[in-house]
């Protein structure tokens, strides 16, 4: 066996000892971070994970639960009342209600909670508004992430988050509720008292004007749906015998609204009323291309998902049904569904996802479900 030897110039030699210190103290560097991340926080999920809240004796935190590898991770740690959260469309920032600080009543915030490949001790909480007194309710996010509606004091308010402007959208003394943005953001759907007794669904333009109202009779149980091109909105109410909930389809261009009962769904609600249930339609989404619209219906003895085709006015079907009491279903970018289920009244929400036809449980006594992009 031949050894080769290689000559070096003096300066070539000098380098060396150099360049050999230099890598032991970068593979220290690496290591020390490598530990950091084990120790200090946790990789980012590769596919999302599950945000839900948790009370833990007068307060309550925000969670995360990563669905590929099974980790949990506190990302609030501040030990106050979370009410209610969402995340900016990349996923790096988390906008909350919480009282936890100098105001009693729960104020906006906003907090980093993807940094530098971990998702915890990001730092970076910003308070958003200082209102003593009123708080903040019904946060929805705009689809590009630079602006939040919120409710306040009985009306809509709009802040950019950049610039920190804060705009009065609705201005009415009446009770206005449940914002929801357009896909394109230009304009915002929500429910108000201000013209009845009863709740209807009124459209408005972001900057406040504009404003229409789209139903006239009908009692919205739930918020405001609109279609992915945004030129229909979908809502649930019971009809004028209170005995039925059906699926409303609206269609804002020309005013129109269709009204997606009684069969089957009053025969499922009138089965159900008579095994001693009260039956619910809720949690309507659309299909991507607009064709489609899913929905829940059920009481405290089962729960099934259905889906109406919209090119074929009549054409039902049953996709699964769960037993027992449950609610909040969202939709899952992966077509999974994440629910809240409680064996009875008294019991407190666990949280699960529906996978096929599997059952996974993710956290125990937490609500509400929101995905973390």
């Amino acid at each position: 066996m031949k050894i080769e030897r290689h000559n070096t110039s003096p300066k070539a030699r000098s380098i060396l000892p150099f360049a050999f210190k230099l890598s032991i103290a970068l593979a220290l560097i690496t290591a020390f971070i490598i530990v950091s991340v084990v120790v200090v926080g946790y990789t980012l999920p590769d596919a999302g994970a599950m945000a839900f809240q948790a009370e833990h004796g007068v307060y309550a935190d925000v969670y995360a639960r990563d669905m590929m590898r099974g980790t949990l991770v506190n990302l609030t740690n501040n030990n106050a009342v979370i009410g209610e959260f969402t995340f900016s469309p990349d996923g790096k920032q988390m906008i909350f209600t919480s009282s936890f600080a100098t105001y009693s009543q729960p104020q906006l915030y906003l907090k980093d909670v993807k940094c530098s490949g971990l998702f915890e001790g990001c730092g970076g909480l910003y308070q958003l508004t200082h209102i003593a007194w009123a708080g903040i309710t019904s946060v929805s996010l705009s689809p590009n992430g630079s602006q939040i509606a919120y409710l306040s004091d009985h009306d809509i308010h709009v802040l950019t988050i950049n610039s920190g402007l804060d705009y009065n959208v609705t201005r009415s003394p009446a009770d206005d509720f449940a914002p929801a943005w357009s896909p394109d953001g230009s304009q915002i759907a929500f429910e108000s008292q201000r013209d009845s007794s009863n709740p209807a669904i009124y459209v408005i333009n972001r900057d406040g004007s504009n404003l229409q109202r789209l139903t006239q009779n009908d009692v919205s149980y739930t918020p405001p749906v609109w279609s992915p091109d945004g030129t229909r909105i979908a809502f649930t109410s019971r009809d004028s015998n209170g005995m039925t909930d059906a699926l409303f389809v609206l269609n804002i261009r020309d005013g129109s609204i269709h009204k997606f009962t009684p069969a089957p769904l009053a025969n499922v609600s009138q089965s159900m009323w008579s095994a001693g249930g009260s039956p619910m339609v809720s949690d309507p989404f659309w299909s991507p291309d607009g064709h489609q619209i899913e929905f829940w219906i059920g009481d405290s003895l089962n729960s099934s998902l259905y889906a109406v085709d919209l090119t074929q006015i009549g054409v039902w079907k049953l996709i699964t049904s769960i037993t027992g009491e449950n609610w909040v279903f969202r939709l899952l970018p992966n077509g999974h569904f994440a629910f809240l289920h409680a064996a009875n009244d008294m019991g407190q929400p666990d949280l699960y996802v529906l996978e096929g036809d599997q059952i996974r449980p993710i956290a125990r006594h937490a609500y509400p479900p929101v995905w973390w992009p």
